[in-house]
C-alpha cells in the first residue's frame, strides 16, 4: 500500500468513526478494533479496561482480524505480570518491536505471544477524564515489525476516538436520564434561548402548547396571551419570571393566563430560572404548574371569610353603640362603667380585625376598589395626626406638611394606610419619644413619611415586612392581630399608581413613606 493511499485511507477512517453512533458501547468499541487492524495492517486489536485497584485489566473487545471474530472478557493480573503493569501505569505507549524479548512484554511470551504466533506489539493508552481507562492493544503477526512515529500517532488518535465516545455515551445516558425525569413530572416545562423562543418542551408543555394554540416565539405569545396577577391587574410582558431570568435572575409568581382570544386559560405558577455558562446566561428553563384548582380554593375561603365578616360588622355596632350609650348615663356605677369600657374597647379592637380580614379578602378577590375624588393630602395628614394625639397624650406628635398637597385619591382608604403607619410608629416607640410627620411635593408627586424613634425592624426581618401574616417588627409569638397592615397599605398606595418604602436601622428608629401623582391646584 503506497504512502499516499495509506494516509488516505487513515484520514477516510478517522473521519468516519468520529461520525459513528457512540452511544451504544460494544458496537463503539468493534467499530474501534476492527479500524484499528485495518489502517494500522495488523491481525489483533483490543481494547483493556484497568479496574479501579489497578490490580488487572479486563478485555473490553479483541477482534481478530483473520476470523472476523470478537471476543471479549480476558482478564490480566498485575500479580502475573508485573513489569508490564509497571510500563502500563507508566502512561507512555509501548512499543515493543521484538515483543518476546522486550522486558515490558515478554512475560505474556511463553502463554500468550508464542502460541498465537504474535510478535509485536504496541499499547496506547486511553485516558478518560483525567484518568488513565486502559490501553488500546495491537499485536502483530509473523516476523517483527518496527513501528513507525506515525502509527504510533495514528493509534493514538485511535485511542482519544476511545476515549470520545465513552464521553458521548455518558452525555447520552444523562441526557435520556434527564428526559425521562422531565418526562415524567406532570409541570409543562420549557427550555428558552435568550430571544425567548421555546427550543425545548417536555409532554405537558407540548400539549399545553397545542391546545393554546399559539407560537414559540416571545412574540407569538405576546401577540395571543396576556397574564394577570390576583389582584386582576395585568402584568407587563417585561415583569413576567421569564423576564428575571433573562436577567439572570430566578424568579416565581403565581399568574392567571388569558387567551386574548378566548378568555381565562388557567392559574398557573411560573418559576423561571437562568442558565450559565462562564458567569453569562446563556438558556433560560421554565416551568408552569397549573394551580387553578388551589387558587379557586383560596378564593373560595376568601369569599367565605368576606360574608363572615360582613355578618359580624352589625353585631359589632351594635354592642359598641350600647356600650357608649351606656357610659353616657349619669351616675354609673363603677362596675358596670368598667365593664362597658371593656366592651367598648374589645368591641372596636374586634371591629378592626374584621375590617382587616374584609380588606385581606377583598385584595385576594380582586375588588378592592377605589372611590377617587380630589383630596389635600397635607391636609388630611394634619387631621389624621391630630385624631392621634388625643388618645397617645405620652407621645410627641410633630407635623410638616406643605398645602395645598392635590392627588386624586379615595380617601377611606388613604386615611386608613395613615392610621396603620401612625398606629404602627405609635406601637414600636417608647413613651415620650416623638413622632414626625412629614409632607412634601415636587413636581410629579406628594409624598408622606411617618418616623418612629423606637426598635428597629430586625435586619433579618426587613424582605417580609410587606407580606401579609409577618411579623416583622420583632414582637413575639402570641402578639394579637393579624398581620396584615402594612400589607393592606401597600396594596392601596399601589392601586393608586403610587409607591411605598421603609428605612431602618438599629438606634435610628423607622421611617415609612408612600407617594402619590400629584394633582395641579385647581
Amino acid at each position: 500500500m503506497g504512502d499516499v493511499t495509506a494516509q488516505s485511507l487513515r484520514q477516510r477512517v478517522l473521519l468516519e468513526l468520529a461520525k459513528y453512533d457512540q452511544t451504544d458501547r460494544t458496537e463503539s468499541f468493534r467499530a474501534v478494533t476492527e479500524a484499528s487492524a485495518m489502517v494500522l495492517d495488523v491481525e489483533r486489536t483490543s481494547i483493556w479496561h484497568i479496574v479501579d485497584d489497578q490490580s488487572a485489566i479486563v478485555c473490553e473487545d479483541l477482534f481478530c482480524r483473520p476470523e472476523r471474530l470478537h471476543e471479549e472478557g480476558q482478564v490480566l493480573t498485575a500479580r502475573e505480570h508485573p513489569r508490564y503493569f509497571k510500563a502500563l501505569l507508566e502512561s507512555r505507549t509501548i512499543r515493543a518491536d521484538d515483543a518476546m524479548t522486550d522486558p515490558r512484554t515478554s512475560e505474556f511470551a511463553d502463554g500468550y505471544m508464542a502460541p498465537l504466533g504474535i510478535s509485536s506489539m504496541m499499547d496506547v493508552p486511553i485516558w478518560h477524564r483525567g484518568k488513565l481507562y486502559g490501553v488500546l492493544c495491537c499485536e502483530h503477526l509473523g516476523p517483527r515489525r518496527h513501528w513507525r512515529d506515525e502509527e504510533a500517532e495514528l493509534a493514538g488518535n485511535l485511542a482519544d476516538i476511545v476515549s470520545g465516545g465513552m464521553d458521548a455515551r455518558e452525555r447520552f445516558r444523562a441526557e435520556r436520564r434527564w428526559t425521562m425525569l422531565v418526562e415524567s413530572v406532570s409541570e409543562a416545562v420549557f427550555v428558552l434561548d435568550l430571544e425567548l423562543t421555546i427550543r425545548q418542551m417536555n409532554e405537558p408543555g407540548r400539549r399545553l402548547m397545542e391546545h393554546l394554540d399559539v407560537g414559540l416565539t416571545n412574540e407569538d405569545r405576546r401577540r395571543e396571551l396576556e397574564f394577570r396577577d390576583q389582584l386582576g391587574r395585568i402584568v407587563p410582558p417585561e415583569q413576567l419570571p421569564i423576564q428575571h431570568a433573562a436577567r439572570g435572575e430566578e424568579a416565581t409568581e403565581i399568574l392567571e393566563m388569558r387567551h386574548k382570544q378566548y378568555g381565562h386559560v388557567g392559574w398557573f405558577r411560573l418559576h423561571a430560572k437562568p442558565i450559565l455558562e462562564g458567569g453569562q446566561v446563556q438558556s433560560l428553563v421554565a416551568v408552569m404548574s397549573d394551580v387553578t384548582k388551589e387558587v379557586r380554593f383560596e378564593r373560595l375561603k376568601s369569599e367565605f371569610l368576606a360574608a363572615l365578616a360582613h355578618e359580624l360588622k352589625t353585631p359589632l355596632a351594635i354592642a359598641r353603640g350600647n356600650a357608649q350609650l351606656m357610659l353616657e348615663q349619669p351616675d354609673l356605677p363603677t362596675p358596670i362603667a368598667a365593664a362597658m369600657v371593656a366592651t367598648e374597647r374589645a368591641t372596636t379592637r374586634t371591629d378592626q380585625l374584621v375590617q382587616d380580614t374584609i380588606d385581606m379578602s377583598a385584595l385576594t378577590l380582586g375588588r378592592l376598589s377605589l372611590t377617587r375624588e380630589r383630596v389635600d393630602l397635607g391636609s388630611l395628614v394634619g387631621s389624621m395626626v391630630e385624631r392621634m394625639r388625643r388618645p397617645f397624650p405620652d407621645r410627641t406628635f410633630r407635623t410638616t406638611t406643605v398645602v395645598p398637597a392635590m392627588v386624586m385619591a379615595d380617601v377611606i382608604r388613604i386615611e386608613q394606610v395613615l392610621r396603620r403607619l401612625l398606629d404602627r410608629a405609635v406601637r414600636n416607640s417608647p413613651p415620650g419619644s416623638e413622632i414626625e410627620t412629614t409632607v412634601s411635593v415636587d413636581k410629579a408627586y406628594v409624598t408622606v413619611s411617618v418616623r418612629d424613634h423606637g426598635r428597629a425592624i430586625p435586619a433579618d426581618q426587613q424582605a417580609e415586612v410587606f407580606d401579609a401574616f409577618a411579623r416583622p417588627d420583632g414582637a413575639p409569638a402570641g402578639c394579637g392581630g393579624l398581620r396584615i397592615g402594612l400589607h393592606v397599605a401597600r396594596e392601596v398606595i399601589l392601586l393608586h399608581g403610587g409607591e411605598i418604602w421603609f428605612e431602618s436601622e438599629e438606634g435610628h428608629g423607622t421611617m415609612f413613606a408612600f407617594k402619590l401623582p400629584r394633582e395641579e391646584p385647581s
